[in-house]
């Protein structure tokens, strides 16, 4: 799916920088708030189990019936998701405005740290959140005995889980702000050191909509 995502990439990029949004602007307004909401469907699609749920066993059957044999439906329909997404951000610039409150502007500028950070915050603080006080009990799962530590009840995680995303939105906060700047410093002067320290102009036109 690698290869898909490069190609629709380029392909946006270039509708982005022509005229053919600006035609349909003023009908984003119809079409934009259904596509998003199914391109955050298909971005749901689990990764595994999908036949738990009637709608993910849906998209399951309808990828078996249009797909090759053996082919990886783990990431078709979210890459598809994304795409569709991508697309109607390009498309509708009352979505664009949207996305521009300073909320969204924020979660954009955390993402990348978020990304970096999130697995080991999830493996290290909410595992210990979650069951620090548990006691590992032997539970038999399918005729086989394991030990494990078992689930928390609800309580315990409506009253963990948002102070887990305190903790996580305020260390990807902080990375963000006092951490990444170094490694902007380190590629500048990487490029500066490749390509000298001349002005390079932007390689694609700015829309101004």
């Amino acid at each position: 799916m690698v290869g898909v995502n490069v190609f629709s990439g380029v392909i946006f990029a270039e509708l982005n920088a022509s005229e053919i949004p600006l035609r349909f602007a003023k009908w984003s307004r119809l079409f934009a708030p259904p596509l998003v909401i199914c391109s955050l469907v298909l971005m749901s699609y689990p990764s595994q189990f999908q036949d738990w749920a009637p709608w993910s066993d849906f998209l399951t059957r309808g990828f078996m019936k249009i797909a090759p044999v053996n082919a990886e439906k783990m990431r078709f329909w979210p890459t598809l998701g994304a795409q569709l997404f991508v697309f109607t951000i390009v498309m509708s610039p009352h979505l664009r405005r949207f996305l521009s409150h300073r909320w969204f502007l924020w979660l954009g500028k955390i993402s990348f740290p978020l990304y970096l950070l999130h697995g080991s915050f999830m493996r290290s603080v909410l595992a210990w959140l979650l069951f620090s006080r548990q006691q590992i009990t032997e539970i038999e799962e399918e005729g086989q005995k394991h030990m494990r530590y078992p689930l928390p009840g609800v309580p315990t995680f409506v009253i963990v889980m948002p102070v887990f995303f305190v903790i996580l939105f305020t260390a990807t906060h902080f990375w963000a702000v006092k951490v990444e700047p170094y490694f902007g410093v380190m590629t500048k002067t990487a490029e500066d050191i490749m390509f000298g320290k001349s002005e390079r102009s932007s390689a694609l036109p700015i829309r101004k909509d």
